[in-house]
C-alpha cells in the first residue's frame, strides 16, 4: 500500500473525515425524509427544518474540504518519500554511467498518484460510506435492507449466469 508512506496524522484525519463525509448521504436521506413528512402533513416548524438543513449542509462542506485537504496531504507526503527513496537509490546505489532523465521520474510519480494513491483514498472513503449506509438502513428496516441488499444482487448474478465464459 502505498499509504505507508504518509504520515501517521494525516491519515487518521484523512479517515476521520472520510468517515463524516460518508455520514453526508444518511444525513440527507433522512433531510429528505423529514422535508416529505412536513410536505405531507406539516408539524413544528418549517424554519427550524430549514435551519438544520442550512447547518448540516455547512457542516458537511467544510468536513468534505478537509477531507480533500488531507487527502492532497497524503499525496503530497507519498510523493516527496517515493522521490526521497528514489534520489537516494540514484545518489548511492545506481551505476555512473546511467543517464538521468526527471522528466520521466516526474511522469512515472504522477502515474503512481493516479493510479494507486487516488485508488487507495477512494477506497477508503468509500467502504466508510457503504458501512454508513447499511448501518443508517439497519437502524430503518432490517428486513427492507435485506430485501433491497438481496434484490440489487440479482441482475449481477443474472448476468454471471447468461454472459458467454471465454
Amino acid at each position: 500500500m502505498a499509504i505507508k508512506y504518509a504520515k501517521k496524522s494525516n491519515i487518521i484525519l484523512f479517515i476521520v473525515f472520510s468517515i463524516i463525509k460518508s455520514l453526508q448521504v444518511v444525513f440527507i436521506a433522512n433531510l429528505v425524509k423529514v422535508i416529505t413528512n412536513y410536505a405531507v402533513q406539516p408539524k413544528g416548524s418549517l424554519l427550524q427544518v430549514a435551519i438544520v438543513a442550512t447547518v448540516g449542509l455547512l457542516l458537511f462542506l467544510f468536513a468534505g474540504i478537509a477531507h480533500e485537504y488531507f487527502s492532497d496531504l497524503i499525496i503530497k507526503d507519498i510523493n516527496v518519500e517515493i522521490k526521497r527513496l528514489s534520489s537516494k537509490y540514484l545518489i548511492y546505489q545506481a551505476k555512473q554511467e546511467q543517464k538521468l532523465d526527471t522528466s520521466f521520474f516526474t511522469n512515472d510519480v504522477k502515474q503512481i498518484e493516479t493510479s494507486k494513491i487516488l485508488s487507495e483514498l477512494d477506497a477508503i472513503t468509500n467502504v466508510l460510506q457503504f458501512a454508513a449506509a447499511i448501518i443508517a438502513a439497519l437502524f430503518g428496516s432490517i428486513v427492507l435492507t435485506i430485501v433491497y441488499l438481496v434484490v440489487s444482487a440479482i441482475p449481477g448474478l443474472v448476468q454471471r449466469i447468461f454472459t458467454k465464459k471465454n
